[in-house]
């Protein structure tokens, strides 16, 4: 196993979803343990075990409602697999993030990133 790999399993292990949305049309998880803060961004296909999609909803409506379901959940195991598919259990659901997206063009499906909490916000004004 790469050792960029074990280190990102190990520092997202034990963390838990303190954010999410979508961005340029991808869909964002934060992570926080301890004082640090993980995001990661997908672009390809992933599902949430024991989802139902509604019918009636677009693609990013439904997308929105799984990503709803992982909010403050724990994460009880961070794996990413030979074929470079994350898998995560959480507290209370499962998903798996697909290496290999069905869009043939999309570079890089997934990616990770430490967030710098002093850069994240400024102060502008205070009364």
């Amino acid at each position: 196993m790469n050792n960029y790999i074990a280190d990102i399993e190990a520092r997202l292990t034990g963390s838990f979803v303190c954010g999410i949305g979508i961005i340029s049309e991808m869909a964002i998880i934060d992570f926080a343990k301890e004082h640090e803060v993980y995001r990661l961004w997908i672009d390809t296909d992933w599902v949430l075990t024991g989802f139902e999609s509604i019918e009636a909803l677009s693609q990013e409506q439904n997308e929105l409602l799984m990503l709803n379901e992982l909010r403050n959940q724990t994460v009880k195991s961070f794996d990413i697999d030979a074929a470079k598919n994350i898998n995560i259990i959480f507290s209370e659901a499962e998903t798996v993030f697909y290496g290999n997206p069905q869009d043939q063009n999309v570079l890089e499906p997934w990616r990770i990133f430490q967030l710098a909490p002093e850069n994240k916000t400024m102060l502008i004004h205070s009364r």
